[in-house]
């Protein structure tokens, strides 16, 4: 098993929204495999693939997931270029067993394969249904 990494594509139906100071782009993100496993820290995100208007990272990506039930929230954190930000994965999971308490949303445990049945990450699933907004100043 890999590392998981995550890859955006820009949205065909919503072009790029641009306001005086910002362009907010929209897409989808691919997971690489279901087999792969989630590293402490978070999951590279790259933008360098992406035609972007901008060669700087975004001030600001926001990531949800439209599959029904998963529990999962994503966190962008910014890289020092657009091939290195992360996303960290946090769940809401049980302490032990089935319905015992939750913990509140901590990160997902190192070397947990994403298609662990604690996170159940299913790339066909998932597939276009797990949304970005990635934000960059205009004319950087």
């Amino acid at each position: 098993m890999a590392t998981a990494t995550f890859t955006p594509t820009l949205s065909t139906s919503a072009p790029p929204d641009v306001t005086d100071t910002y362009v907010h782009y929209f897409g989808t993100l691919a997971i690489s495999s279901a087999t792969d496993t989630y590293a402490t820290g978070g999951l590279v995100c790259s933008f360098a693939g992406v035609k972007l208007d901008s060669s700087a990272t975004p001030t600001d990506v926001r990531v949800w997931d439209e599959t029904a039930g998963i529990g999962l929230t994503y966190q962008y954190i910014k890289g020092s270029n657009l091939t290195n930000g992360k996303l960290v994965i946090r769940g809401q999971y049980p302490d032990s067993g089935i319905g015992a308490g939750r913990f509140p949303l901590p990160e997902v445990a190192n070397a947990l394969a994403l298609n662990d049945a604690t996170l159940a990450i299913d790339t066909a699933a998932t597939a276009g249904k797990l949304k970005f907004e990635a934000i960059f100043r205009k004319g950087k």
